[in-house]
């Protein structure tokens, strides 16, 4: 399943942005500031004149709303002043600044929690911020750590195919996020995504600009990782082992350890012996890794089978 585009979430508002000006709201969100100058503007009085609600949609020099830069609480105010006007919060969640970035592709998880609290009644939105790529191509989940993927995947949980999209969208180094991924996130997007292995085998498989695979990038617990969730794919198995990247290396090519070199032998025979795999792609695999003679034997045996 490979889903290629999204329609885009449309606001009817008559309230519009207006860029390049610095006003003290938007200055309020920046640490030279104090964190109680938004609140103090707009408690004073029932939450504002609708000209004060208009700074907080104004943009700095940066493309930024005030919005971008605010911490937990201040966020937590910006949307309580705009409580009845939720197309509004909307349009915010919704803005870019100069470098492609919504406010939630940098926020923390609490902030993260904020945005998904707010938007819950508008499922479409949330889908809309998770599907918007920055300047390089990357969606808020790149950013996200282990927990914020965990957030992501709960508040999606109902729109499946978004999920699906995420993994595999790829930045402007075609890399997908599990490209760089850790050990816990690369566990997570495992887990999130166990009932489509067809899309499990299809991030694994990409390439990026210089030809690697995520496997490339992998310590040998990634890569054991990896090993167990395609266990029962040995063709994808065989693939990414047959795969060189832009410098002709074959995975193997790039590992210095003992460890690492011994699992990678281990994967192979494993895939290479798997029922399900063709004779001559087994053969194929076990002549690229036979440097040493080590699956000599085994060639013979199948080739006689």
């Amino acid at each position: 399943m490979r889903i290629t585009s999204f329609h885009n979430y449309s606001i009817n508002s008559n309230i519009t942005l207006k860029a390049n000006n610095n006003s003290i709201l938007n200055q309020a969100s920046t640490p030279a500031f104090g964190r109680n100058i938004i609140r103090d503007v707009f408690t004073k009085n029932t939450h504002g004149t609708n000209k004060d609600k208009r700074n907080l949609l104004t943009k700095n020099k940066s493309g930024n709303l005030p919005i971008h830069n605010a911490d937990l609480e201040q966020m937590k105010e910006i949307h309580k002043i705009f409580e009845d006007q939720p197309e509004v919060i909307a349009q915010m969640h919704l803005t870019k600044n100069d470098w492609g970035n919504l406010p939630i592709h940098n926020a923390d998880l609490e902030r993260m929690q904020e945005i998904h609290r707010v938007l819950k009644d508008q499922p479409e939105v949330i889908a809309q911020i998770h599907l918007t790529q920055d300047n390089s191509g990357e969606l808020p989940i790149y950013h996200a750590t282990t927990e914020g993927m965990k957030e992501i995947h709960k508040v999606l949980e109902d729109q499946p195919e978004v999920i699906t999209y995420m993994y595999s969208n790829k930045n402007k180094y075609n890399e997908t996020r599990i490209h760089h991924a850790c050990l816990g996130t690369m566990q997570e997007i495992h887990r999130v995504l166990k009932d489509q292995p067809e899309v499990i085998a299809q991030i694994h498989l990409t390439q990026d600009d210089r030809g690697n695979l995520p496997i490339y990038y992998a310590d040998l617990e990634q890569m054991k990782e990896i090993h167990k969730v395609l266990q029962d794919q040995p063709e994808v198995i065989a693939k990414m082992y047959l795969t060189k990247n832009n410098e002709g290396k074959l995975i193997i090519d790039t590992r210095t350890t003992k460890e690492e070199k011994d699992e990678i032998y281990r994967a192979i025979l494993i895939a290479a012996t798997h029922p399900d795999l063709d004779d001559d792609i087994s053969i194929k695999l076990l002549k690229a890794y036979n440097e040493d003679g080590r699956f000599s034997k085994l060639i013979k045996e199948i080739k006689n089978n």
